[in-house]
């Protein structure tokens, strides 16, 4: 029983990205949401927000050692890092929409597909990265010469 009620609180007041795609569906759908859906979706958004532009900064500040390391693979990773950045400055425009006051079912909409957009492009940044083929060592590119 204890579980039940802990879950009950939880869903009761916890937003999850979970509910945040309900309403973007319902959005989607043009089922009518309340103020206090759009809300909790905007909440969630502007709370994950910080923790995304932080992910990208991190995965920008690796990225920034590939062109030496994989030429190669530098275009590839220089376009996920701008479409991660592309998506950073999505995130900026909900974030002063958000705090405004001016948030809607459009916003909610807008701000979870730049979540989506940006985690997506860390993501294929850091695999472009890691796949890398490495550049021979220095003892070796000498040798060869």
């Amino acid at each position: 029983m204890s579980g039940t009620f802990l879950s009950w609180i939880e869903n009761a007041f916890i937003v999850t990205e979970k509910d945040v795609i309900a309403i973007v569906v319902k959005a989607k759908q043009d089922i009518e949401l309340a103020a206090h859906e759009i809300n909790a979706a905007l909440g969630w958004i502007a709370d994950n927000t910080p923790q995304i532009a932080a992910d990208i900064g991190q995965v920008a500040s690796i990225l920034q050692f590939v062109p030496a390391i994989a030429p190669v693979a530098a275009p590839e990773v220089e376009a996920a890092v701008a479409a991660a950045n592309l998506a950073v400055a999505g995130l900026n425009k909900f974030a002063s929409a958000y705090k405004s006051g001016s948030g809607t079912v459009a916003s909610v909409i807008e701000g979870y597909t730049a979540i989506k957009t940006a985690q997506s492009a860390a993501a294929k940044a850091t695999a472009l990265a890691v796949a890398a083929p490495a550049a021979p060592p220095a003892s070796q590119a000498t040798a060869t010469s």
